[in-house]
């Protein structure tokens, strides 16, 4: 994942490149933004379901940190459809699958 497909990840998150909260940095395998002023939500400001339903849809692995107190830190990286649970993504439909098929313990 180039810097550039990061930058329009998060422009799309967080509705416009003059919205993103922070600078994006490289990060592991990919990018990631830091700041205090990030709020996520399933609905009214729904930027979490926007945020699981666009890396489902992109194939980017998305992670939520708390880097420290106040922090929030999400960290994204390309991810492919094939391989092994450390290599591919699944799409929503397939995730929406795994979840309904789910039996606890």
């Amino acid at each position: 994942m180039t810097f550039d497909e990061a930058r329009a990840f998060f422009a799309e998150l967080f509705y416009g490149e003059h919205h993103i909260p922070s600078a994006i940095k490289e990060f592991g395998y990919g990018w990631q933004l830091t700041s205090r002023y990030m709020n996520f939500a399933t609905t009214d400001y729904n930027n979490l379901t926007r945020l699981v339903l666009m890396a489902h849809r992109d194939a980017i692995r998305v992670e939520i940190q708390s880097p420290g107190p106040g922090m929030l830190r999400l960290a994204i990286w390309k991810r492919g459809r094939e391989g092994g649970i450390t290599e591919s993504h699944p799409t929503i439909e397939q995730a929406i699958e795994s979840f309904n098929n789910y039996k606890p313990g």
